[in-house]
Parts: structure tokens; sequence; C-alpha cells
């Protein structure tokens, strides 16, 4: 590959389990009548007159001369007042009452119908912003976050401590459960508890040998299953953590992007090197494996060496689909 182990380089960088950091979990925490046509308009009809009323007889021409000229005042009067302008009182009618079916309320008008109707019309959802980022899903996508990652020498390896990254395994998410039980439940399968943090057994299907291991809590079988630091504390160290607070390395070392739960023997024989000097020995791995050097890299503004460079990129040149091997979303928004 690109350059050989550096034998003055600390070894041993990856964090294995109960014996280097240990797991001691956090302990989580009437109705009314209607009135009738009676009652409104007194429609009762009146008595007829007695049938024993007296009568006298007189002449009738007297009263056929009346008659006569009483129709005909009647005649002038109905021709004066017919010969009325509009303004002149109209006699009052009196119509007797009468009962009609309900109409059917009149349909409104296409504008009264538009105007009775019309809502507020909701505000569509906003499109995604243009500038929220996507995860990466093929090898071109994640060498163009490659091409953002500073190129530089790399540093050396004084002043480097495993103590300056931490005490351990923390909780930095604040979950109540430490950060290595956190990626043992993450990346295994079928999963027992033992409470509601720490991890008894599980089914790992190792990214670095492509095989299925299985873990089990225990002094002689934890080590089986390691938790990895894909980006090495010690090769961090000499990328540009070395200027970073104790602080910030903490955070570093117990971020899951950075950590997997593989192979415990293969975890020990990586040591602290970068992806120029060791890759997992399955290859179907290698892609994801780059791509989430990058990811750390970018993430952290950790530079790479030429080597580095050049390996990545060969890598991940001749990737397809890519997806990161912890298989979280890149970068990660809040």
């Amino acid at each position: 590959m690109g350059r050989s182990r550096d034998s003055s380089r600390p070894a041993g960088d990856g964090m294995s389990d109960d014996e280097f950091w240990g797991t001691a979990p956090h302990s989580p925490s009437g109705s009314t009548r209607s009135p009738s046509d009676d009652d409104l308009f007194g429609d009762t009809p009146a008595a007829p007159p007695p049938a024993d009323a007296p009568s006298s007889r007189r002449p009738w021409w007297p009263y056929a001369l009346g008659g006569a000229v009483a129709g005909a005042l009647i005649v002038g009067a109905v021709v004066i007042v017919g010969g009325a302008g509009d303004d002149a009182p109209a006699p009052p009618v009196v119509a007797s009452p009468t009962t009609s079916a309900p109409t059917e309320p009149a349909e409104p008008s296409p504008t009264e119908a538009t105007e009775a109707t019309t809502t507020p019309t909701p505000e569509p959802a906003p499109e995604p912003s243009a500038t929220t980022p996507a995860t990466p899903n093929t090898g071109a996508a994640w060498l163009a976050v490659l091409d953002t990652v500073d190129v530089a020498p790399e540093g050396t390896s004084s002043g480097y401590d495993r103590d300056r990254y931490g005490d351990g395994w923390s909780d930095t998410d604040g979950n109540g459960c430490d950060t290595r039980n956190d990626v043992l439940a993450r990346d295994l399968d079928d999963v027992e508890m033992r409470d509601a943090c720490l991890v008894e057994n599980g089914w790992l299907d190792d990214p670095y040998s492509g095989e299925r291991t299985y873990f089990e809590r225990g002094w002689e079988t934890s080590a089986l299953v390691q938790i990895d630091h894909v980006v090495p504390m010690a090769e961090s160290w000499r990328s540009g953590a070395a200027a970073w607070t104790d602080a910030e390395r903490e955070a570093f070392s117990n971020d899951p992007l950075n950590l997997l739960a593989v192979d415990g023997e293969l975890n020990q024989q990586k040591q602290a090197d970068d992806v120029a000097e060791w890759l997992p020995p399955y290859e179907g791995s290698r892609c994801g494996y780059a791509a989430q050097m990058v990811a750390v890299k970018s993430t952290y503004g950790l530079t790479v060496d030429a080597a580095e460079r050049d390996a990545l990129a060969e890598i991940l040149g001749g990737c397809g689909e890519t997806v990161l091997l912890t298989g979280t979303a890149w970068p990660l928004t809040e």
C-alpha cells in the first residue's frame, strides 16, 4: 500500500473492552304548541240572521229606478278611479290566508357561492433548502468530500497520551449509558440486555472480517468483540487533534460516527494505522471503511497526508453505491 507502518508510533490504539476502559454501565434513569290559523286570523264564520225576521212589501219600481241610478254612479266612479295616476293609493286588498308548501331556497349565484365557500388556501410545505446537505451515497460523492479535506504532512506523536482523550467510555450523549454499550447495542443483532444499558450478548456481522461473530459478556469472552476508532486516536493526534482541548478530544473518542464494533483480533492488528497502512481484510467493506475515514476527518477538520489521500482516492474511485459502515446519516444535523 502507500507506506509501511512506522514502528516509532504508539501501537494498540484499538480501544478494546473491559480490560482497557471498563464497561460499568450508568444506571438509567318542554315543547310548545305552534299557533293555528284560527289563532292567528279569527276565521270563525259569522252566525246567520234569524229566520222569523219581519219584512214589509213595497212597490218594486222605485227600487229599480234607484238601482239604475246607483249603478250609473258606480260605473262613473270606477272610470274616475281607473284614470288616477300611479301615485294614487290602491284600495286595500284582503286576501284569505292560504297555506303554501315551503319553497326551496334559491341557489346562490356563482359569485355568492364562491364568496361563501372560499377558504384560506394552506401554504405549501417548504422545499428542502438547497444548502441542506445530503448523505453521499456513491464513491464519486465521497471523492468530492475528500477534495474538501486538507492535505498536509503527517505530524509527530510527540506529546500523545491516551489519557488526553478522557478517562474511558463516557456518557457524552446523556442517555444514561456509556458509549461502548451504545455502540454494541447499535451494531449487534439479537441483543440481550442485562439491564437498560448493559449489553449481555448478541451477534455481530463483523465489517472487518466479513464473518458473523457471537459476543458474550465475560472476562474471557468480551475481548472477542471490541470497539474500534476508525480514525485511531493517535492518528487524530498527528492530524490536528494535538491542538484541541482535552474536552474536545474526549468528545472525539466517544463519537459514534468514529466507532465500530469489530473482531477483537483485527482491531489489535490495525493498532493506530491510517488507511494507507491498513485496510480490512474483507474487501466488501473497504468502500464503506474509506467513506467512514473521509466523513470523520471532514467532520473534525483533520488532515490527510499524501499517501492517505492517494489510498482513499484509489478505493473510492472504484466504488459504486457506498454507505457508511455505521449506517448513519452524514453530515449530522441538529
